[in-house]
């Protein structure tokens, strides 16, 4: 956390114009084109350390994906559109060779999402289902079949994250105040289930909220929805303004994708341990930064027309 905070902070402090959210996002979306790029030629494993596996590589494209998606709509350049076009299919393609079913969870939940709040409803189900036709024909009988399981919660790895589920609201029930920062690993075979056949210490919790709730007990909980509450006031905030201003059009497209990146990085981190990832503090560095820039465009602009009006 000591060395994602300084880009957050330095995110919310230097960013402070239009054209230098537009590089933050456009190298974010470079970077998220590599790593597609390099996963589609590995068998669905990412450059290194946590892309190295295939559900945390799922979880950052899902994570990046809405940005291509939204600014596919927002911009008026053919060239442009053709760009973000590749790169949505490109992300994906990725997740199906990831042949991760969080993956999978995410990338439904962000394309519901990102539906609902679209602001062009039939172009967007029309994409939205095409690209689900094309995944259909080309993701093979393993991936389909492998999917297929998403709902059998009573085998394999659906069953161990369950029983790890457990432990972790059993170890919270007995430390409120939590267990401390990647402690959940070293106290779970202490609250482990008699179904596993051997002691389990190092285990994760594999899931972002039972991390967060054992680990960092009420104040961590406490914390973590507020930071999350004012996220999504301040990308509602960012929706809710009238978008006459060519800067604040940009502004309100990049709200639609942070509710789309929300909803896909919850609805796969709910089967991931990845509270201590940077995908989620990132972002948060980029809302609070495209906030304060649409509130200096709002205020600037009243000044002006206040003295028109004078």
């Amino acid at each position: 956390m000591c060395l994602i905070f300084p880009f957050i902070l330095s995110t919310i402090i230097l960013v402070t114009s239009i054209e230098r959210l537009r590089k933050i996002i456009s190298i974010n979306i470079i970077l998220m084109v590599y790593v597609c790029l390099y996963s589609l030629f590995h068998y669905g494993q990412g450059s290194g350390n946590y892309f190295q596996d295939e559900n945390d590589l799922a979880l950052y494209i899902n994570t990046m994906l809405p940005f291509c998606f939204a600014l596919f709509f927002y911009e008026k350049q053919k060239i442009k559109k053709i760009a973000y076009a590749i790169a949505v299919f490109m992300g994906i393609m990725t997740i199906v060779v990831s042949f991760s079913r969080g993956g999978l969870v995410g990338l439904i939940s962000m394309a519901a999402v990102g539906w609902l709040f679209s602001p062009k409803k039939m172009v967007s189900l029309l994409i939205i289902c095409l690209l689900g036709i094309m995944v259909y024909i080309y993701s093979g009988e393993a991936y389909k079949k492998d999917m297929a399981t998403i709902t059998n919660t009573q085998v394999g790895t659906a069953r161990g994250r369950t029983l790890s589920w457990e432990a972790g609201w059993k170890m919270f029930l007995d430390n409120p105040f939590g267990v401390g920062g990647h402690n959940f690993q070293a106290r779970f075979p202490e609250y482990q289930s008699p179904e596993f056949k051997r002691g389990m210490w190092g285990r994760v919790a594999h899931s972002l909220w039972f991390t967060l709730i054992p680990e960092l007990g009420i104040p961590g909980i406490i914390i973590y929805v507020a930071l999350l509450y004012y996220n999504l006031k301040d990308i509602f905030f960012l929706k809710n303004i009238k978008h006459d201003d060519a800067d604040l059009r940009y502004l309100y497209f990049l709200s639609l994708a942070f509710i789309a990146c929300f909803a896909g990085y919850f609805a796969s981190a709910t089967f991931l341990s990845v509270l201590y990832y940077p995908h989620y503090w990132y972002l948060t560095g980029i809302v609070v930064a495209s906030s304060r820039l649409a509130r200096s465009i709002l205020k600037a602009s009243d000044k002006e027309l206040k003295s028109e009006i004078s």
